[in-house]
C-alpha cells in the first residue's frame, strides 16, 4: 500500500523483489511470468478496492530485484494504492514475492483468487516498489522504513470507519499516549480511534483503528 505526496500521481511502474536461489526447491523454475496490478485502496477496511490499471504482464529474467514499466501510465487522483503481484505458473515453478519483516508496517495484504478468498494482512512487507511522479515529485514510493515523527488522531463512532467527514480531529502528538479529554460527556455508544502515523519526507501511513470502546454498556 502506497500514499502519494500529492495528487494526481502518476504511477508508470515499478519493481517487485523475487527472492534468491536458496527460497527455491531445487529443481524448480521460478521465473515465469507474473502480473501487476493497480488498485484503489478504498476496499473495506483498507483493503483493494477498485482496479485502476492491469493486470500487466512482467516476464523476469532474473531472480532479486526485477523492474516493470506499465505500457501507459496508470493515474491516481486522491488516497492510497496498492500494486498487486498475481502469481503465475503453479509452485513451485513460479515467481515467489520477497517479505521484508525487520520493521512492518502493516501495509501488505494478500489473498487466495480460488474461491474469492478475502484479503488478510501480511506478515511482513511485501518487497514492491512503486514509481510515480506528480506534484512534489517524483519520489520513489518505497516500503522502506522512514523516521518515526508522530501520530495523528481521530475519534468516530463504529461505523464511521469509511466516512472521515465524521471524525472528530483529536490532532498530533510525538508520544505514544493520548489522551481524549471529553470522554466523560460523550453520549453512550460504541466509540473506536483513528491513528495515521507521520514520518519524515512529508511521509504518512494508512489510518488504522483501535478495538471497539463502548460507552454506557
Amino acid at each position: 500500500r502506497f500514499t502519494p505526496p500529492a495528487f494526481p500521481a502518476s504511477v508508470s511502474g515499478g519493481s517487485v523483489h523475487l527472492g534468491t536461489a536458496s527460497d527455491y526447491p531445487p529443481g524448480s523454475n521460478p521465473l515465469v511470468p507474473f502480473q501487476i496490478s493497480v488498485y484503489k485502496a478504498h476496499g473495506t477496511g483498507g483493503m483493494p478496492g477498485t482496479l485502476l490499471g492491469g493486470p500487466f504482464d512482467v516476464i523476469p529474467s532474473h531472480l532479486g530485484w526485477v523492474s516493470f514499466s506499465f505500457p501507459s501510465p496508470v493515474t491516481v487522483t486522491n488516497g492510497d494504492f496498492y500494486l498487486v503481484m498475481i502469481q503465475g505458473g503453479n509452485a513451485p515453478d513460479a515467481a515467489g514475492l520477497a517479505v521484508d519483516e525487520t520493521f512492518p508496517q502493516f501495509r501488505s495484504v494478500q489473498r487466495f483468487m480460488t474461491g474469492a478468498g478475502p484479503w488478510v494482512p501480511s506478515g511482513g512487507n511485501f518487497m514492491l516498489r512503486a514509481e510515480a511522479e506528480g506534484p512534489g515529485g517524483p519520489v520513489l514510493l518505497t516500503n522502506d522504513g522512514k523516521s518515526l515523527t508522530g501520530y495523528h488522531l481521530w475519534r468516530l463512532r463504529q461505523g464511521e470507519e469509511q466516512n472521515q467527514a465524521a471524525w472528530t480531529d483529536l490532532g498530533e502528538t510525538s508520544g505514544l499516549e493520548l489522551t481524549d479529554p471529553g470522554w466523560n460527556a460523550f453520549p453512550c455508544g460504541p466509540y473506536r480511534w483513528g491513528i495515521r502515523a507521520l514520518y519524515s519526507g512529508n511521509r504518512q501511513s494508512s489510518v488504522s483503528f483501535t478495538n471497539l470502546l463502548p460507552k454506557c454498556w
